[in-house]
């Protein structure tokens, strides 16, 4: 089918040829879902950066969900051990402090790219067509996360007590948010929104405190 061949094409990633196949599919069949998400991402992929991401995530997406776990633990232990490298050996620190920053850049990048993207579709024709109802509304959610984010990064600009911190814990919403409106059942859908709501929550209350 021309969805298969788009999936083919873009695990070698050959966007130009999984345009084509996604877009005839959802000619053929205007309600395939999985046709339009495929569509939205040949799309995203033609921009080098996502597409290099996007690489990274189907590489990833070969493993189970406990080999997953382990990569993970493996990327906190990792980084605890660079730190403490970095104490014992003073000689290291700029070495060590570009591959620190290598590491959270991917973290930052792999939370961040699909809001963005998504957000760089809502102002393409052939992109807002593309995009489902929940993403467009999940969009919503991004521009008010990157513009809080926004306005604790510039006053930290100004020396005022609003710092990173804060401004990566509204970008860090927008995975969850994501997650919330990507839930297909409703009872999982619900709990990831009260899940948000609690993050935001904190969020909210560690900026007042």
């Amino acid at each position: 089918t021309h969805y298969a061949k788009g999936l083919t094409a873009l695990e070698t990633s050959d966007t130009a040829k999984a345009y084509t196949h996604f877009r005839e599919a959802l000619r053929l069949d205007p309600s395939n879902d999985g046709a339009r998400d495929g569509l939205a991402l040949a799309l995203k992929a033609k921009h080098p950066f996502y597409s290099w991401m996007l690489r990274s995530f189907l590489f990833l997406g070969r493993f189970r969900a406990t080999t997953l776990w382990i990569i993970v633990i493996a990327y906190l232990v990792g980084m605890r051990f660079l730190s403490r490298l970095e104490q014992s050996q003073p000689q290291l620190i700029v070495p060590l402090f570009f591959v620190k920053a290598a590491f959270i850049t991917y973290s930052v990048a792999s939370i961040l790219a699909n809001p963005l993207f998504n957000l760089l579709l809502r102002f393409d024709r052939e992109g807002r067509l593309a995009l489902s109802e929940d993403e467009v509304k999940a969009s919503n959610w991004h521009i008010l996360l990157f513009a809080l984010a926004s306005l604790c990064a510039v006053a930290w600009v100004f020396g005022l007590r609003l710092g990173p911190a804060f401004a990566f814990s509204f970008l860090a919403l927008t995975s969850t948010v994501t997650q919330t409106f990507e839930a297909k059942h409703p009872w999982v859908r619900r709990r990831m929104k009260w899940f948000t709501l609690l993050c935001a929550f904190l969020a909210l209350t560690g900026m007042i405190c």
